[in-house]
């Protein structure tokens, strides 16, 4: 009988200790996810800026290079923050990464 209890017991205090892991107010979720939702779409919308944007950071003291290198490594910033808004777009109804705060991709705007 004792046993049944101290089980019981143990249960009951691991259950109230996952339920108060989990307690955030709905105010804090839906701002998560509304900021998670908004960060992805700006990202798949100006994905295409990093091209731009890497053209010139790199042909600042070199235009050729710019004009070769930078094109590179301006389109992988493209697809890596174009890819990066459609999976923040695609999941922001889940706490994923870190609720809803942590972006996939530093900075977490083009701009």
């Amino acid at each position: 009988m004792l046993r049944n209890l101290t089980s019981a017991v143990l249960v009951v205090f691991v259950l109230s200790l996952a339920v108060n892991g989990y307690a955030a107010s709905a105010g804090e979720v839906t701002a998560g996810m509304g900021h998670k939702l908004s960060r992805g779409i700006v990202n798949v919308g100006t994905g295409w800026v990093e091209l731009f944007k890497e053209m010139y950071h790199t042909g600042k003291e070199n235009p050729l290079l710019g004009l070769t290198y930078g094109t590179v490594k301006g389109a992988g910033k493209t697809a890596l923050r174009t890819t990066a808004g459609g999976i923040d777009t695609g999941t922001f109804l889940f706490p994923v990464p870190k609720d809803y705060r942590e972006p996939l991709i530093q900075p977490e705007y083009v701009f």
